[in-house]
Parts: C-alpha cells; structure tokens; sequence
C-alpha cells in the first residue's frame, strides 16, 4: 500500500528535503519501494529547518554536535534530531565517527542508517 499522503513531516521539511532530493519524472516512478513524496501532500506545517554551513569538513562537525547540544538544552529529544552526513575517504569516515564518539561522549544516544547506495 502506498500513502499519497505524508503523516509524519511538515510541508516546511518536505520542503527542504525535496530541494535536496528532487529527481525526474521517470525515477518518480521507477522507486516502488521508497516512493518520493512530495511536500504538497503533508498534513501539517511547522517552523522551517535551519541549514548550517562550515567552511571545513571538522567545523562542520564542531557545528553539528554544538547544534545538537543547543537543541537538548531547549527541551528537544535527542530522537527529534537527525544529522545528515554524507562521506566517502577515509578521512572523511574518521571525522564522521569522531563526532559520533564525541556525540556519545556527551551522553546522546546516537543511531546510525548506512545505505549501501551512498556515493
């Protein structure tokens, strides 16, 4: 059963993402098992996300864990924060698992998604 309808994100989130995601008509079509959904079709709105940028792969890690810690200390859950890291080198997977030691290291419980796709 697919949904034509997203009951999870806000429009604001769907928004954001689609500009990262967006593919063409045809793999649309072609993704049977993770159908994109577009961000007409969520329920609810909320307050847009907040993208940060570093000028370095390590600030961007500083930048993440310092924004991880900022949002526990307004009240978020830690499972209301994710953190989308893309990386390839080996230096890149060092840094990648330093900021998830460093993440642990500050008592936040950290869940990790790897997909045999990423480039």
């Amino acid at each position: 059963m697919k949904l034509a309808q997203n009951y999870r994100n806000t429009r604001e989130i769907l928004e954001a993402a689609w500009t990262v995601v967006k593919k063409t008509e045809q793999d649309l079509t072609d993704d049977a098992t993770f159908p994109t959904v577009e961000p007409e079709a969520a329920l609810r709105s909320g307050p847009r996300p907040i993208l940060y940028q570093a000028g370095t792969k390590a600030k961007a890690v500083d930048v993440a864990v310092e924004q991880v810690q900022r949002l526990v200390m307004l009240s978020y859950s830690p499972s209301e924060i994710a953190i989308l890291y893309r990386f390839k080198s080996e230096q890149d997977d060092a840094l990648f698992r330093s900021m998830l030691q460093r993440l642990q290291d500050l008592g936040m419980p950290v869940y990790c998604i790897f997909g045999s796709g990423l480039t």
